[in-house]
């Protein structure tokens, strides 16, 4: 949980002056636990930040598959990221 108040803390504040690259390590350093690497929530938001607010195909397609890797037993299936994603 303390990961999840971190990141929308400077998901908000990305807005004004937070740089792209520290929000991204946000991301990486709240996966590196064991517990939080499973948690399919913070795989859903960080592709939907990669996707959706950084404009970076490249990265949200590296972000699904990882998250493919590590919580095999759901099906990541897009809501509103267009097919070229997957491509």
């Amino acid at each position: 949980m303390l990961w999840m108040f971190a990141l929308s803390t400077e998901l908000h504040r990305e807005r004004v002056c937070t740089s792209r690259p520290r929000v991204r390590s946000l991301f990486e350093r709240a996966l590196e636990n064991a517990v939080t690497q499973q948690s399919v929530v913070l795989w859903r938001i960080y592709l939907a930040y990669e996707f959706d607010i950084n404009h970076n195909a490249d990265a949200a397609r590296r972000v699904y598959f990882r998250a493919i890797h590590a919580c095999p037993w759901y099906i990541f299936l897009p809501s509103n990221q267009p097919s070229t994603l997957f491509l």
